[in-house]
């Protein structure tokens, strides 16, 4: 009597992932980018991850990127989190960025730093404004006026998410916020002492002081301009596409 021999299969059960039952895909919901969404956290740890160089989001089981074509083996992936709702206006951008008032880790894209900046410069502009209409040309700046005053004590509260959304830009950019060391401390020290000692080289005895001053006040100034340039590009720059260092890409995870 003959007897059935079976054969081990070359995918053999012990090399298998486990896999999940067919009511878990049946009905998922979808999240804002239209991933499913699953009641089991493992279902939404295999279903959603986002390719680790353009952050696009890759099916379960997929082994290269739709978009960009990278390799899914060995490549970084991001597992799907909750997204953000993104804030809408001027005046939501620039809430935001004060609710993170002292954060200085994670990532902040062009739009987050720049609306900041804008809602900045007009608030300053305002102020400067009510100061000439309320005491006139002659008073503006004068440090006695209570709207000279206020301008200061805002300058003074929002340097610090000044800051703060700043170091985040450079992370996005793949940069570390010790940047701004190097572009508004050594950049203008460095500029100030060569300048001084050129100016004290140049000019006789009796005028080395006031050449000392001129100089390094000039060298300040070229290093303060220097920085801010360079800063500018890097805040112009769009920021790496998915994953880096510091963080997820603020664009992937947050709501259009």
């Amino acid at each position: 009597m003959l007897e059935a021999v079976i054969f081990p299969s070359a995918q053999s059960n012990q090399f298998q992932q486990p896999q999940p039952s067919r009511s878990a895909y049946q009905t998922p919901s979808q999240n804002w980018d239209g991933s499913p969404q699953y009641d089991s956290p493992q279902m939404n740890a295999q279903a959603n991850l986002f390719c680790g160089k353009c952050g696009t989001h890759l099916s379960a089981g997929s082994q290269f990127c739709g978009k960009c074509g990278s390799a899914v083996t060995g490549m970084p992936q991001t597992q799907f989190s909750t997204p953000v709702a993104e804030p809408t206006g001027l005046l939501g951008w620039y809430l935001a960025v004060l609710k993170k008032y002292a954060v200085f880790s994670g990532r902040a894209r062009r739009k987050e730093y720049w609306m900041f900046f804008l809602g900045n410069l007009i608030l300053g502009v305002a102020f400067a404004l009510l100061e000439i209409l309320v005491f006139g040309v002659d008073g503006f700046l004068f440090t006695h006026n209570p709207i000279s005053i206020l301008s200061l004590i805002f300058g003074i509260a929002v340097f610090i998410p000044n800051l703060a959304v700043a170091v985040r830009r450079l992370h996005d950019t793949g940069r570390s916020g010790l940047w701004l060391l190097w572009l508004y401390l050594v950049i203008p020290l460095g500029a100030t002492i060569v300048f001084a000692i050129f100016g004290a080289l140049l000019f006789d005895a009796h005028l080395a002081v006031l050449a000392l001053a001129l100089a390094g006040l000039i060298g300040l100034s070229l290093g303060l301009l220097v920085g801010t340039i360079i800063l500018l590009v890097f805040t112009v720059l769009d920021g790496t596409q998915g994953d880096n260092k510091y963080g997820p890409d603020p664009k992937v995870s947050s709501i259009p």
